[in-house]
This record gives structure tokens, sequence and C-alpha cells, in this order.
């Protein structure tokens, strides 16, 4: 079973849970309405009822908690009256309690045991014998049958069992004492073995519980029918609810540990029937501390009943108590040699299950009360809010909030290279099949003057990078019943188009962290699950530092700086087509409607790792030629697809005559005349011609003689005479249009064969730097030794090359944004997250053109690993290893942060009185402010200035944005090109 469907059964089961016992609760209520009817005048009766069925206002539901909370304390102190404690104690009571002692009532018990005489006696077994009896007469003896029972003699042991408990009294630590109450009461118990019972075998027990509380809250004077004087604080910032504020929740701490001392008897084998019994009786009466109100006429009038009735109801509680008593001693009576109550114990034990009785009701009063705000709350609505419901209501209030250049917008941007091009496909972040909403600022960069970022592909190749940059900031939420939601990240691309996407980490001005990397093509779907991890906040993170020592809180400090750098998500697109005529040098859009020779293009350089080099138009065509680069890149990939279908039949062939050298009757041994012919044989063209083979090498071109054995071609490289190796082309054209005067003729009348790829600069070596966007690219091999001149050390940098230092340092940006929201956020309920990258995609892809339905499939940790390098291989091959820079590239940073409840939608609302709406705008404003460096004030539609300016006035402490090391304040970043 999922967890979301594991959630949500736990939540039904509470919920189910939660209405039986309300349901139950309003029952008990109906029948303190009607008791209190019976008791009061008959002209009130029609008046008293429920308050959910009472006209009323809110202020009346905090004057109804503080009533039940004034009749609890008179029942609690009624209950301590009933357990021995009379008004003299309470006066030594008064007197700890002005010397500052602690006072607390303290119950022990404690049993013994004393053995008497023994005795035996015969015992009936059950089991039955027959026995004969013979009589003799004249006429004969007769035989006479009786069935007797069998008794077998047992000894009997007597005990007397006495059992002691006292109620004491304590003031401060001990030193004084008073006890209040001690019984002892002794009940025989006769056993049939000389051992002592099981209710003998067991030491004292005592409990203590704190009631100096209870003192402070008594009215002592008893002028009033009521005997305290509760009032809860509506100003206490802390005071959120009738029922949700510090006074209650004290006294339900309190009155909770005195309920707990109160199931003392539970605990008494020899006490618990009778305590049992009383408390099933005490329950049974109709409960005084219920929510009740007076329905009034006249408005702003009092709905409470008025101090002479309420002393009414708890007159009438005392007398169902004594009727309870009464019956609980009459029911456990016994001899006098084996009693089990003394003459006192009945109200003892009514007593003490009338205190957990009492502050059980309390408890389920307030309960009640919380959810007759529920209920009109929903009335009101007309439906329980719901998590999702929550964030469709939280994006239209969005909508109203911020002015119409800072409204968040759904993470989906269309894929394409500029407005005059066509889409290449979609990108989105999506939460349950929606794009998410984010605050979002660009920056569009020029070419010219942008300074780029790069990512590496391995220890020694770096790709530097330009494009349009996405900051999105996402507010996420979160209550407490909510089970994690992942987000989507779907990329789509259309028919005939190829995209690639790199996902990772920025990790600083100008560095990008792919950790895993996919080409989306031909109407491929990727479907990325994403995590959510947060972080604790500031203000969490320096309280639990507080007390650590100096290396310890640096080394938390160095933690959470990396845990910040980590919330910097990353995800780069590249278009693949412009970059391809780059790197192939032709016109821009030259390929646009070359589908079939892109598709091609595409596979050469992903299946077979096809060189650019030898793809490429030549910086040095002819005069003359310039107009035809498309056709001599076509020439080039005609030439390479033929070179491989020759590979392939060739590789056939191999393998058939491998299959025939198997075989024992055929004779193919290594050596053997007809191999020695096959291996010095001329190479040749398809018509049969012998071949022209010139060998362009690092020292110049040199050509070999016709008819070299084609072996020596099938192994990549040929041996020279000067004992090195060809490690740039061979290239070989036809004896009848191979001109051997000139090597651009040969060049353009031939086709390439590729050699052994070229060798990655050795580890740690400093990449080659990228080429600026538009100049020329040297690819005849002739003018290597040209184009691979260093510069003097006296010549400058060109001004348009990658220099380190310049873009927008999102590290810091971040950093900036913690510090805000320490600042801003006063409930310290917004924390920083963590977008995860999930190691299980989804790929939805089409086999053909025309075909009819779609193939899923499940990437895993292998196959991502595998794609990564597929990806970095196309990449290599598109930028010559780092040489050439990608210009059309938008990179979207991801900076995410939840708003974390503590409680579900409806529980913030009734039992926090707090609008989740109000704190989510506060939020969004933090993230907003730090997002444009504006100021919340310029943020906010001038409509809600005033309302936000009352309810957080700490998101306008500091109106000024603090700068960037690269950006002044108060700076769009979609305008900073």
């Amino acid at each position: 079973m999922s967890s979301i469907r594991m959630a949500i059964l736990v939540g039904l089961v509470l919920a189910v849970g939660e209405a039986r016992h309300y349901l139950e609760f309003e029952q008990r209520v109906d029948r303190a309405v009607e008791t209190a009817r019976l008791v009061l005048d008959q002209s009130k009766r029609e008046a008293i009822q429920r308050p959910d069925q009472v006209q009323h206002r809110w202020e009346d539901k905090y004057l109804l908690v503080e009533w039940l909370t004034d009749l609890t304390i008179a029942s609690l102190i009624e209950g301590i009256s009933r357990i021995g404690v009379e008004s003299r104690h309470v006066e030594q009571w008064a007197q700890w309690a002005d010397r500052n002692q602690s006072v607390r009532l303290r119950m022990g018990s404690e049993v013994r045991c004393k053995r008497g005489g023994n005795a035996t006696r015969e015992v009936e077994t059950g089991t039955w014998v027959e026995q004969e009896r013979v009589t003799q007469g004249m006429l004969g003896d007769s035989v006479e049958k009786t069935k007797v029972q069998v008794k077998r003699t047992v000894r009997e042991f007597s005990w007397t069992i006495e059992r002691r408990y006292n109620l004491t009294m304590v003031g401060g630590m001990d030193d004084e004492r008073l006890v209040t109450e001690s019984a002892s009461e002794s009940t025989i118990v006769l056993t049939n073995a000389d051992g002592k019972p099981a209710d003998c075998i067991r030491s004292p027990r005592t409990a203590e519980v704190e009631v100096q509380w209870l003192l402070a809250l008594m009215d002592r004077d008893h002028q009033r029918g009521i005997q305290s004087d509760f009032r809860i604080e509506r100003a206490d910032p802390a005071c959120a609810t009738p029922c949700n504020n510090r006074p209650v929740k004290r006294f339900l701490a309190d009155g909770g540990k005195l309920g707990e001392w109160s199931q003392f008897f539970a605990h008494d084998s020899i006490l618990y029937p009778a305590w049992a019994h009383a408390k099933a009786e005490v329950q049974g009466v109709a409960p005084v501390v219920a929510p009740v109100m007076h329905r009034v006429e006249r408005q702003n009038a009092s709905c409470l009943l008025p101090p002479v009735d309420t002393a009414q109801l708890l007159r009438n509680a005392e007398r169902e108590l004594d009727r309870v008593a009464k019956l609980v001693d009459d029911h456990h009576a016994k001899p006098v040699d084996n009693s089990s109550l003394g003459p006192k114990d009945g109200q003892v034990l009514v007593g003490m299950a009338y205190l957990g009785s009492v502050m059980e009701q309390y408890s389920q009063s307030l309960g009640w009360v919380e959810a007759m705000v529920h209920k009109q709350l929903v009335s009101a609505i007309g439906k329980e809010v719901s998590t999702d419901m929550f964030g469709e209501y939280a994006r239209q209030h969005s909508q109203k909030l911020l002015r119409p250049e800072f409204l968040p917008r759904p993470f989906s941007a269309i894929i394409r290279t500029s407005e005059k091009h066509s889409p290449e496909g979609t990108i989105a972040l999506q939460r349950l099949g929606a794009p998410v909403q984010t605050i979002v600022s660009e920056i569009r960069q020029n070419p010219a003057d942008a300074q780029p970022m790069s990512f590496p592909l391995d220890a020694s190749t770096r790709v530097h990078f330009r494009g349009t940059r996405h900051l999105h900031a996402f507010l996420d939420h979160k209550f407490s019943v909510e089970t994690d939601n992942v987000l989507d990240l779907k990329v789509k691309a259309r028919q005939f188009s190829s995209v690639v996407v790199l996902l990772g980490r920025v990790l600083g001005r100008d560095q990008f962290d792919p950790k895993y990397a996919a080409i989306v093509k031909d109407k491929d779907e990727l479907t990325v699950p994403l995590g959510l991890t947060t972080i604790p906040n500031i203000k969490a993170f320096k309280k639990a530092i507080r007390s650590l020592s100096p290396d310890q809180q640096r080394f938390a400090e160095s933690v959470r700086a990396m845990q910040l750098e980590s919330t910097l998500f990353g995800v780069l697109v590249i278009h693949v087509k412009p970059q391809l005529e780059r790197v192939l040098n032709l016109p821009a859009g030259s390929l646009t409607k070359e589908i079939r020779l892109s598709q091609r293009l595409m596979e050469l350089l992903l299946e077979y790792q096809i060189p650019s080099d030898l793809l490429s138009v030549s910086s040095t065509t002819p005069a003359g030629e310039e107009s035809q680069p498309l056709e001599a890149v076509r020439g080039h990939v005609a030439a390479m697809s033929q070179m491989i279908d020759e590979e392939r039949e060739r590789e056939a062939k191999q393998t058939e005559q491998e299959r025939e050298h198997a075989r024992p009757s055929h004779d193919h041994r290594r050596g053997s005349p007809s191999a020695e012919r096959e291996h010095a044989r001329p190479s040749h063209d398809r018509r049969g011609s012998p071949v022209n083979i010139v060998v362009i090498g690092e020292h110049g071109s040199r050509e070999l003689p016709t008819g070299v054995p084609a072996a020596l071609l099938r192994r990549g490289s040929l041996h020279l005479q000067n004992g090195g190796t060809s490690d740039a082309a061979i290239v070989v054209g036809s004896s009848e249009t191979a001109s051997l005067g000139g090597e651009d003729d040969v060049q353009a009348a031939s086709h390439v064969l590729p050699t052994e790829a070229p060798t990655a600069p050795p580890m740690g070596a400093p990449a080659a730097p990228p080429e600026p966007d538009g100049a020329e690219t040297n690819d005849d091999p002739d003018n290597a030794d040209q184009t691979d001149q260093k510069p003097q050390p006296d010549q400058k940098p060109q001004p348009d090359s990658p220099q380190p230092g310049g873009g927008v340092d999102y590290t810091q940006l971040v950093a900036e944004m913690d510090a805000r929201i320490e600042k801003m956020d006063t409930d310290g309920v917004l924390r920083p997250t963590i977008i995860d990258i999930q190691q299980t995609w989804t790929k939805e892809s089409w086999k053909g053109l025309l075909a009819a339905t779609s193939v899923k499939t499940i990437l895993d940790k292998e196959s991502l690993e595998k794609e990564r390098t597929r990806t970095f291989g196309l990449l290599d091959a598109l930028t010559r290893a780092g040489g050439l820079p990608l210009q059309d590239a938008d990179l979207h940073i991801v900076v995410a942060a939840t708003h974390q409840f503590d409680k579900n939608v409806m529980q913030t609302l009734v039992q926090e009185n707090v609008n989740p709406l109000d704190r989510i705008e506060h939020s969004m404003l933090i993230l907003g402010s730090s997002v444009h460096r504006v100021a919340v004030d310029k943020l906010l539609n001038p409509a809600n200035v005033k309302r936000i300016a009352t309810s957080a006035p700490a998101l306008f402490a500091n109106t000024s944005a603090a700068p960037t090391n690269n950006l002044p304040a108060n700076t769009d970043l979609s305008r900073s090109a």
C-alpha cells in the first residue's frame, strides 16, 4: 500500500473516531441540558439550549470557556473535599503558598498479613461411588446397593489482611506534613496452602500530585455560588482561540495530572471492584461540566447562565454524588469480620472517581466547542477545505496580491531558439499534472558582452554556455497530515526536434554541476520525479547551536552553507540544431528544413561517434563555392554513410568467414595462400578503380603509392616512413577524379575515413578556451600549425573571450534570502528546501513517425548513467571538446522554500485561529522581495499595502533591498541584460 493511500486511510480512521466521540459527547450535552431544565425554574427551561442552537458572538465563546473552567474548579474542590480535605486544611494550604512552598497531595496504601489458626474439614469431591450392603434372612441373603459421594479432608489456614490507605498534605520538601485521612480495615482470608495470599505480596504504594495551582484559582470569600474567577487574557499574543491559550493549556496540564492521580485505586486489587463501580456510577450521572447557554432576546446580552443558576447546578451535582456514595457503600457492604469497605470508603472512592470524571468532561467540552466552530465554518464555506483546495485558493489569492509585473507564473515554458522559430518542445515543473506557480526573474544576455557559465564533461573538458537564465522561486506549503507530494519535471520535444537536458546544481557565479543528462527528441516525453527535503530555518539553526563549542558551531555553519547552496536546483536546456550548424560551419538556419540530413548527422554523432571535423565545412573553401556549404556537408555525410555501409558489409563477410574457419572441412589458417592474397589485395573503390591515398598528418600531407593493401586502412592508422603514425585523416580518392597536383582538389573529390580519435589533454591540464561567437574556425588540417599558435605574453585577450568573475552570484542570492527570512519570518515557519532528483525516470517515446502508440521506458540508475555518458558524448562533438561555446542554452534555476503548518487546513483555522492564506502571502512576499530585489511595498498591489502592513509589520521593517555583488539595489533581474 502506498504512503498516500495509507495517509488517507489513517485520516479517515481518525476522522471517524473524532466524529464518534463528538456524537457521544453531544448526547451527554443533551442530557446536561435536560438536567438543567429540570433543576432551574420553569420559566427558564425553554431558554436553556446547546451553544450551537443559540445565536451568539465570538466573545461569547470566550465567556463560555471561562464559565466551564469555573465549573470545573468548583467540581474539583467538591471531589477533594470528599476524600477528606476540609476547610481547615485549605487554610494550611494558603499558609504554605504564602511562604512560596509547594503544596502536594500524597495518597499511600499498604497491606499487612497476619496468620491465624488452621483447621481441617471434609470437602465433597463431586465423585460418587456405589456401595453394597448384604442382609441375611430366612429366605437367603439380600444385597442393597447405594450411591455415596466421596469426601476428602482439607486443611485450611486463616489470614487476617489489614489494609491501610492514607491521604497526606505535604508542604515544601516534606518538612511539614498534615495527615487528613487514614483508614484501616481487616479482611479474613482462608487459604489451602501454608503461604501468604496474593494480596499480601506487594510493596506499599504512594502517589503525589501538585495542587498549589488549584489554590491560586480558588475564590476564598465564597460570596458567589462559584468558587473561582478564571480569566483568559484576550490581548495576549499567544491567545489564539477560547480553547487555545496559555491559561487554558496550563489548566489542562495541571488538571490532567490530578485526573491521573485520581486513578490510584485502579491498581489496588482489593478496592478495585468498588472503585470501578463508583467510577461507572459517577459517569452515568449527567455531567455538570457541559457547554450550556441561555438564549437571550436582547442584542449583545450575555448568553451565560447567571451565578444563581450555576450554584443550583452545583448543588444538584452534590446530591447526585451523595446518592452514588451510598449506593457503592450498600453494594459492597460485608460482615464486620470480613468487611470490604469501611465507613468512609464509599465517599473516598466516589471523590477520587469524580476528580477524573470532571477533568474528562472539561476536556471533552473544549473539544465540543472547537467542533462547534468547525461545524459553523464548514456551514459558512459549504465544504471541508482540503489541502488541494487550499492550494487552488492560494493561487487565486496571489493574483490579487501583487502588481501585474511581479505575479507568479506557471512553470511551463516553450523551448525555442527565438520568436522567429517554431517551438522545439516544452519544459514544465508540475505537481499532480498541473504546473506549479513560481516567482520568475529572467536575465536575457547579449552573446557579445555576457559572461558565460560552464560545466564539466570530464576532468579535462569544460564547456562554456550562454543564453537566457530564468530564476524561479517556488513556494511550497505543507500541512501536518499531508504526505510528501513529489514534483515532476516534464520535458517534451516536438517531431523532428532535439534538445539536451542537464539537471544539477548551480555552484557559483559561473559554474553549473550537471548530475544527470538526457537527450529528448522526436516527440519524446521525459518525466523526472523530484523530491523536496526541508532544512531547519535560520532561527532554529542558531537556537540549536547556541550551546555548542566554537569548533562544533563552525562545522555546523559550514554544513548549513553547503545545504543552502544545494537549494540552487538547475535545469539547462541546450538547443541541438543551432549548435550543430555552428560546429559544422553552416550558416544559421541551414538545417531548419533539412530533416533527413539532421537526423543522419545526429545518428553519426551519437551512434558512430564520428568527429564533427570530418563532417564540417572547411574554412578554406575555394572562392565561388561559399554558397554551397550545405552541399559539402551533405557530401561528407554521404561519404561517411558509404564507408559505414562498406564496413558493415565487411564485418558481415568477416563473420561468415569466421564461421567457415570454424568448420573442420575448410582450411583458413593464418598464413594460407588465400589469406595472404586477401591481405595484400590493393584498395579499390566501388567501381573497381584503384584509389589514391593521401595521408594528412602533423607535418603536412603525403601521397601513398597506388595499390596500398586495404587491410592497412582497416587498422585505423598507417605507419609512415619516418616511424610515426597518421593522427589526422586519411583522404581516399579515385584515380579518375583526384588531382594529385593540389591537395584542395583531392579533398573536394574525396571522402574522409576516420582514424583514431584525437587524444584528450592530460589529466589536470587546462581545457582549451571556447571560441568566441561568430569567429571563424580553421578546419583545414594543413593550417593546423597556424591555428595552434599561442599568444605571446604581452598580447591582450580578446574582449569577447570568456572571463571569470562576471554574471550573477546565485549562491550569494540564496544567502541574502536566508537573511531576509530571519528578519521577516517572525513565526519561523518558512524553511529552505532542497530539490532532490530521484533515480527512477520515465521516458515515453514513439517508434516511428507514423506510430499509433507510444512506448514507456523506466530509466533506473544504470540506465541514467548510460544516458548521461551518451549525452556527454554528443556535447563533446557539438563543442569540439569544449572549444566551441554553446550559444543557445536556457538555464532554469529553481530556489524552493516550504511554509510548514503544524496542523491541517481546518485545524489551522479552528484551533490556531490562523488564516493560512495570510501566512502564505507573507512568505510569498519574502521570496518575491528576494528574487526581484525590491521592497515589499513595491511588490504589492496598492490596495493591499495597508492591510499587509497591519498584519505583518515585520515585512516593512527594512524597506530597502540589500544589493548583490553585481547588481544595484531595487534592480529587476529581468531588465539586467
